[in-house]
């Protein structure tokens, strides 16, 4: 019987290879129906050359790189990591079976099996292990259930981090899928650039109906994100992200203190000490539909600005980065303070874009938010009283 904290089926010892995990044949189906299997045949081949960036602003192969992405070319220097790397998907979840279980099935659809899955179970009891006897599982994946502590979704991949024993963690929500594909060529990459703590993909942004019709394409190669890149803007999607297990641990794993862009602040920080990269191939689908948390447009952005604020005060020798840092936290009031003209708070919002313009006094954006804030006020007074 399959119990919180208990490993079913037993772990085996050693790996016997990727073909020996198998999934009935709906599951698959389903799985590799939506998501395909043409991304990353090409990539398999691809040497430390085709990383290296040109002239023009591409690559030796005439890619071009996107404004955010950084040639890791001169990322050289070596870890103490190992060759093959075994692997623990942590995903945590909290009562939605449905979506909970195509994941699940998406993890086990893949080419290279994780060696053990860690699920936190954040809602009702038992919610997700029932889920989990509906899936066909591979004898070569062990999985280890656990109750989660209920003290939202950083808490539970906290929960997970402690208890997976791989050298690498993957992350996965409950509501998104992988391309079969995604993890043998994170693990790939990051065997041989050992420099890199943390690998996500690109991602395609899906509603939850349409997420059958996805598919991907050829896209291969891998770029650098730039500490500057990660101050202006979240570029690793969580549900993409692959991190070795020595970088969670340096970094103290998730702020619990942060109800939303938990993932954000954490890749600032490993950013400190480690590359950070991204695969080029949309790997990871991220189901757009309406429970999700970050739906709440205002409290997004709200926490964004929080989590800039605490990078700035984290880092007091950013030097020119600082800058940068100092126009992403005045994008955040202002996006805020849009967000609260939206929804007709015309008070709150001119209290935010004033601190965005005390922290970037040229944007014409925030004037103009302004100004429309002022028109809002005087359309309130100027109506004619009941």
């Amino acid at each position: 019987m399959l119990q919180y904290g208990m490993r079913w089926p037993p772990p085996t010892t050693g790996r016997t290879g990727a073909g020996n995990g198998t999934i009935d044949a709906t599951s698959r189906q389903r799985v590799q129906g939506y998501l395909g299997q043409s991304c990353g045949a090409e990539a398999e081949g691809r040497g430390a050359g085709d990383l290296s960036r040109n002239s023009a602003g591409g690559n030796a192969a005439g890619e071009t790189l996107l404004p955010y992405e950084i040639s890791i070319e001169s990322m050289g220097w070596e870890m103490d990591m190992p060759d093959t790397p075994t692997v623990s998907v942590v995903i945590p979840t909290c009562n939605r079976p449905r979506f909970f279980i195509e994941a699940v099935e998406s993890v086990l659809a893949q080419t290279r099996p994780p060696d053990e899955v860690v699920v936190v179970d954040d809602g009702a009891a038992g919610v997700a292990t029932e889920a989990l006897r509906t899936v066909t599982w591979p004898g070569s994946v062990a999985v280890t259930v656990l109750p989660g502590p209920c003290r939202g979704p950083a808490a539970a991949r906290n929960t997970g981090i402690r208890a997976a024993a791989g050298d690498l963690v993957a992350f996965l929500d409950d509501d998104d899928v992988w391309h079969p594909r995604k993890l043998a060529q994170q693990v790939k990459w990051l065997a041989a650039r050992q420099e890199i703590g943390a690998l996500g993909t690109r991602c395609l942004r899906m509603a939850a109906p349409d997420v059958s019709a996805a598919m991907v394409g050829p896209t291969t190669g891998i770029r650098g994100v730039s500490r500057s890149a990660l101050l202006r803007a979240n570029r690793l999607c969580l549900s993409s992200a692959v991190v070795w297990r020595r970088c969670l641990d340096e970094s103290g794993g998730f702020d619990e203190s942060l109800p939303l862009a938990q993932d954000w602040d954490l890749w600032l920080r490993i950013s400190q000490r480690w590359k950070m990269a991204r695969l080029r191939a949309p790997l990871t689908i991220y189901r757009l539909h309406s429970d999700q948390r970050s739906r709440d447009d205002t409290a997004l952005r709200g926490w964004e600005a929080e989590v800039i604020r605490r990078a700035i005060a984290r880092s007091p020798g950013l030097g020119v980065l600082r800058g940068i840092a100092r126009r992403r936290l005045s994008w955040a009031h202002c996006r805020l303070g849009r967000a609260l003209l939206r929804r007709g708070e015309a008070e709150g919002a001119v209290l935010e874009l004033r601190q965005a313009l005390s922290l970037h006094p040229f944007h014409p954006l925030v004037w103009g938010s302004l100004a429309l804030c002022a028109l809002t006020a005087a359309a309130v007074v100027g109506e004619p009283r009941a």
